[in-house]
């Protein structure tokens, strides 16, 4: 029974890991900057997160990708907001 809900909780994490932040634009920002600077902060989160890898059972290395994630989400989202970029409310 443990053994289903850790699947079920590593695989909850990896879906929310997923979902990327949107943000709104500052004014007289055109798509095409943005789209260099989401680029620009993805290479700056990857340089300071580095790569992932993870040995042992499947959950462990699901439970460290979900965090790998979780850390590039975050250090591309610190950045993007460094560039006076906004989280879109929905």
């Amino acid at each position: 029974m443990a053994i289903k809900t850790l699947a079920a909780l590593a695989a909850v994490l990896a879906m929310a890991a997923c979902a990327p932040t949107k943000f709104d634009m500052p004014p007289g920002t055109t798509e095409a900057q943005f789209h260099r600077d989401n680029l620009a902060c993805a290479l700056e989160a990857k340089q300071i997160v580095g790569e992932s890898f993870a040995f042992g059972p499947p959950l462990f290395v699901a439970a460290a990708q979900a965090g790998h994630d979780n850390a590039m989400r975050a250090a591309h989202d610190e950045c993007m907001l460094g560039k006076d970029y906004t989280v879109h409310k929905d």
